[in-house]
C-alpha cells in the first residue's frame, strides 16, 4: 500500500525537504516577531513609567518654586530657609534620577522639560 502524501507537500523528497526548511524558517521568524512585539510592549510601559516619574518630579520642583516665591514675598527668614531647602532637595532628587531619563528626553534640564 502506498503512503499518502502529507498536506502541503509534493511527495518528492527534494522539494519537500526545501518546504520543511522554509516552514522552519517561517516558524523562527514568527517567534522573533512575537519577541519583538513583547519587547515593544515592555518599552512602551517603561516609557510611561518614566514620564509619570518625570511629571511627579517636575510638579515637586514647581511646588517648591511656588513656595519659595511666597516665602520671599512674606519675608520670614525661617520660611525662606525651609522653602530653599525644599527646593534644593527637589532639584537634587531630579538630578539624581535624571540619568535614567536622559536617553528618553535628550538630557534636558528640569526647566527645559517643563510645559509652558
Amino acid at each position: 500500500m502506498r503512503e499518502e502524501t502529507p498536506v502541503n507537500r509534493t511527495g518528492r523528497p527534494e522539494i519537500d525537504d526545501l518546504l520543511d526548511a522554509a516552514d522552519a524558517e517561517h516558524q523562527t521568524l514568527a517567534e522573533l516577531q512575537v519577541i519583538g512585539q513583547a519587547e515593544n510592549i515592555v518599552t512602551r510601559s517603561r516609557h510611561a513609567e518614566i514620564a509619570a516619574e518625570h511629571q511627579a518630579l517636575d510638579e515637586r520642583i514647581r511646588q517648591a518654586d511656588d513656595e519659595m516665591r511666597a516665602a520671599q514675598e512674606d519675608g520670614e527668614a525661617d520660611r525662606i530657609a525651609a522653602a530653599s531647602a525644599a527646593r534644593d532637595s527637589a532639584r537634587a532628587d531630579f538630578r539624581r534620577r535624571s540619568p535614567t531619563r536622559d536617553n528618553t528626553r535628550g538630557g534636558r534640564s528640569p526647566a527645559a522639560c517643563r510645559p509652558g
